[in-house]
């Protein structure tokens, strides 16, 4: 995840991430075995529906089924969360 955000600031976008377990941050990223689903990462995004419908929140889940497995390496996984973030 930190790799993959030192990608995404250096496409001139830059992020801070600040790891908490609280569900109270902006973005959460949770990890999981989902099993052979079709993704590898996906991100569902929340609305604040009292100020125009923005987005308030993500919620990013890493699916370890395929995120540890051999065939993704360290730059497929930073690829999944830079494309997910």
């Amino acid at each position: 995840m930190q790799a993959a955000r030192g990608d995404w600031n250096v496409a001139g976008t830059p992020i801070s991430i600040n790891m908490t377990t609280s569900w109270d941050a902006q973005i959460v990223v949770n990890g999981s075995y989902f099993g052979n689903v079709e993704w590898s990462g996906r991100c569902t995004n929340y609305k604040d529906w009292v100020v125009a419908g923005n987005y308030s929140s993500s919620v990013i889940d890493a699916n370890y089924t395929y995120l540890k497995s051999k065939s993704y390496n360290i730059t497929k996984n930073k690829g999944v969360f830079a494309h997910e973030m």
